[in-house]
């Protein structure tokens, strides 16, 4: 019953390694799990995301996925929709996304084909995007698009715009410099 985000978070920090055994011998289980652990399961995931574990988030949603667990009545958005969320959000927010790379590729590898609403998609195409702005542009943009197609309002558009669009100055400054000549040069003309 702590009001403080933090807080919370902080006694989820503490929990969790006594659930970590327990966890993993859910993850060998070949039979699905009783209502009550599946239940336990989902929170734990869910605490994992809350925490910024997220690879190991990342592994039991896989899990989570191939046993149809759901996400606990008091959530409105299924387990997927709320790890991708939070996920995205949390690495836009603390502007994350190019050293998450990899785990972004992870998250959207587990999340094809899922049905998820379409501004959570878009945050996580927005994540993407950022993440290879400066090393892969091209890809960079196709994500932006995909975002920008899924929801309009998700910001991408001056980072499309810084992109696509000429960077003028920049331009003329390099056609200038390609146009220069060594003082030596000049002479020899």
């Amino acid at each position: 019953n702590l009001k403080s985000r933090q807080r919370r978070t902080q006694s989820k920090q503490s929990f969790l390694p006594d659930y970590q055994a327990w966890l993993d011998q859910k993850l060998l289980q070949i039979e699905p799990l009783p209502a009550n652990e599946a239940a336990m399961f989902a929170w734990l995931l869910i605490w994992q995301v809350d925490t910024g574990n997220f690879l190991r988030a990342l592994e039991l949603l896989a899990f989570a996925l191939e046993r149809d667990i759901q996400a606990p009545r008091e959530f409105e958005r299924s387990l997927i929709e709320l790890a991708t969320e939070e996920i995205s959000l949390d690495l836009l927010q603390r502007e994350q996304c190019a050293p998450q790379a990899a785990l972004l590729v992870q998250l959207a590898e587990l999340v094809v084909g899922q049905d998820m609403a379409d501004p959570i998609q878009a945050k996580l195409y927005k994540a993407q995007g950022l993440a290879y702005f400066t090393a892969q542009p091209d890809k960079a943009i196709t994500y932006f698009q995909q975002a920008q197609a899924l929801s309009g309002s998700i910001g991408v558009k001056r980072y499309l715009n810084q992109l696509t669009r000429p960077n003028r100055p920049q331009q003329a400054k390099q056609q200038l410099a390609a146009y220069q000549l060594s003082a030596r040069a000049a002479a020899q003309l």
